[in-house]
């Protein structure tokens, strides 16, 4: 199970309101959304693909002598685990800390967004995120994926 927490979100373009859960009282889990709304699924830390991209980034990281606080690694690890996921059941890309999209008109640009108060939490069983393409990758495939977020993210591998 999986405690979620309501928020209230607005978009930007036209400024609708809507609510869409965040993770509450969680820790290690990771919440992954796609372009579509309602899309949540749930990253478990304790999944294996976890370790596995963690000592992946740790080698890289160290090849290319890069100098990354904890919080850059802990951004640059998102953003690998979101291209290691598999796509959504539309195709669009999963994404691990996205905002939700509007379910009004789509938009991917939140204004703003709060907690709703009092708070409203509630137990519910999200899917898991699977990772089956990045199962099936080669190693030199999924090297090649991480070495390509990592020049992405630092601006083609400058240091």
């Amino acid at each position: 199970m999986t405690t979620l927490r309501l928020f209230e979100y607005r978009c930007s373009p036209h400024g609708h309101r809507f609510e869409a859960p965040v993770l509450a009282r969680t820790y290690g889990d990771l919440l992954v959304r796609s372009a579509r709304p309602k899309s949540e699924r749930v990253f478990r830390m304790d999944d294996p693909l976890g370790d596995e991209l963690a000592s992946m980034l740790a080698e890289v990281i160290q090849s290319e002598g890069l100098r990354l606080s904890e919080r850059e690694q802990g951004q640059l690890f998102r953003v690998t685990l979101s291209v290691a996921l598999d796509p959504d059941s539309d195709g669009s890309s999963s994404q691990v800390g996205k905002p939700p999209s509007c379910p009004i008109c789509g938009s991917l640009d939140i204004e703003d967004w709060a907690s709703i108060e009092p708070p409203i939490v509630s137990e519910t069983e999200l899917p898991l995120a699977s990772h089956r393409d990045w199962d099936e990758l080669e190693a030199r495939s999924k090297w090649g994926r991480i070495r390509g977020v990592l020049a992405h993210v630092t601006g083609d591998g400058e240091k």
